[in-house]
């Protein structure tokens, strides 16, 4: 049997709360889990998930521990149905994270943003996560690790293509695109960023031009057009897809080598739409 493990760290959320724990990131990431087992081969017939939270480790509540895990695990059997099948082990662990313990091959989903990401692929602990935790210096840049980290509670990329995976088990991610493509040129925190400067990138490009042609831009409160054709590109789904596609920089800006230029070029030169 071939066995694809999971690792999720920082998936119980103390955001508004110091007494009890909040779930609102364990939501988060079932749509998540849904997407990635999706791209898992068919030839894993076995997938392995670990959950960890290191507030679960301290004693931030006035609930026992043993409560915290209750409550955590009555969620796991309550989404049990409608999650992979494949799925044989999808807990919380009881031991904080281990960074030796990873088997292979695996997917770690960086919710906590305890890892930095460098030019070589390679990835270290985030300064954050060294300074505040104290984690043992283990030298995890000579490390084979698979990572991402896709920002806090980020339901616009929870169910967009942000892996591959190889039926030999191999794992490319969107920060390995970005780093092919020339996006990244140093270590990097926060690789949503920049996709999200792509996006920003693009659309000031194109705002640009429909100044040019339609002498301003409307709001789209204002009933302007702009806004809401540019929502209809679905920019963040193409801009991936260039990235696996091993599209340089200069081509992901470049809007004119997206099949939506034709449509754009369209609705620049209509006079219905301001």
């Amino acid at each position: 049997m071939s066995t694809f493990t999971l690792i999720v760290i920082g998936v119980a959320d103390n955001t508004g709360s110091i007494n009890v724990p909040q779930f609102g990131l364990f939501d988060f990431w079932i749509e998540l889990c849904i997407n990635i087992t999706s791209k898992i081969p068919d030839n894993f017939t076995e997938i392995i998930i670990y959950l960890h939270d290191i507030i679960l480790y301290e004693d931030h509540f006035n609930i026992s521990r043993d409560e915290i895990y209750r409550l955590l695990n009555q969620k796991i059997i309550e989404t049990k149905p409608y999650l992979d099948q494949r799925i044989i082990i999808h807990d919380f662990s009881y031991k904080p994270f281990n960074i030796l313990d990873i088997s292979y091959p695996h997917l770690i989903i960086d919710m906590a943003h305890i890892f930095s990401y460098r030019m070589d692929k390679s990835i270290i602990w985030s300064n954050y996560y060294v300074d505040v935790y104290q984690h043992p210096q283990i030298m995890i840049e000579f490390m084979p690790l698979k990572s991402v980290y896709l920002g806090w509670n980020n339901r616009e990329i929870s169910s967009k293509k942000f892996i591959e995976i190889t039926r030999c088990g191999y794992v490319r991610t969107f920060i390995e695109c970005l780093i092919d493509s020339g996006f990244i040129v140093d270590t990097i925190n926060d690789p949503i960023e920049i996709l999200n400067n792509i996006i920003k990138q693009i659309k000031k490009n194109l705002m640009s031009i429909w100044r040019q042609i339609k002498k301003g831009v409307k709001s789209t409160d204002d009933g302007g057009h702009f806004d809401e054709m540019f929502e209809s590109f679905s920019i963040l789904d193409k801009i991936l897809e260039k990235l696996f596609s091993n599209k340089l920089k200069e081509e992901i800006l470049n809007f004119e080598t997206y099949e939506e230029y034709t449509e754009f070029n369209s609705k620049l030169n209509d006079p219905c739409y301001i």
